[in-house]
């Protein structure tokens, strides 16, 4: 199925999938993250679409939800997969074939010299991580949430996530 490129969305937007949306297309409206369903296990499929030359990469096979979200400068962009209902992992793709996505838990996990803060973040069952907006076009603003053993009542905390420049 082919649909009219849509609108390019503010850099700051997230978009959802599965949804009535196939696509999210980056600031420049030079590439397209498109989703594809399936009927067969996982369930969807997020591919990177160069819109120039037409040739399209798999970035992720997921079973229940994602929301994506572009970098300013279309060079890269974070994707929020939603694994199960007591997990949600962020991720950072660049646009470039070659370079492996930066998994931004870790990012976070190994900037963190508080311990006590360190164990909200490797010891809690439920925890989340969420791309929120992009600071510039290498630093991410995420949330981090999450409950457990370690924190009975839950806590939230925002990081800003500095990536290396394409």
């Amino acid at each position: 199925m082919c649909a009219a490129p849509a609108a390019p969305q503010d850099s700051s937007s997230r978009v959802s999938f599965p949804s009535t949306r196939n696509e999210a297309v980056s600031p420049d409206r030079r590439f397209a993250l498109v989703n594809t369903d399936s009927d067969t296990k996982l369930y969807h499929t997020l591919s990177l679409e160069d819109q120039k030359t037409k040739s399209r990469r798999k970035i992720l096979e997921y079973g229940r939800s994602v929301e994506v979200l572009w970098n300013p400068q279309s060079t890269s962009f974070a994707v929020n997969y939603n694994e199960g209902s007591n997990i949600a992992e962020c991720m950072v793709f660049s646009t470039l074939p070659d370079r492996p996505p930066s998994d931004v838990g870790d990012h976070i996990r190994h900037s963190v010299t508080n311990p006590k803060e360190l164990a909200s973040l490797e010891k809690n069952d439920h925890l989340y991580y969420a791309a929120v907006r992009w600071i510039s076009p290498e630093v991410l603003r995420v949330k981090v949430w999450g409950h457990g053993d370690e924190n009975p009542s839950g806590f939230k905390r925002f990081y800003a996530v500095r990536l290396k420049s394409e």
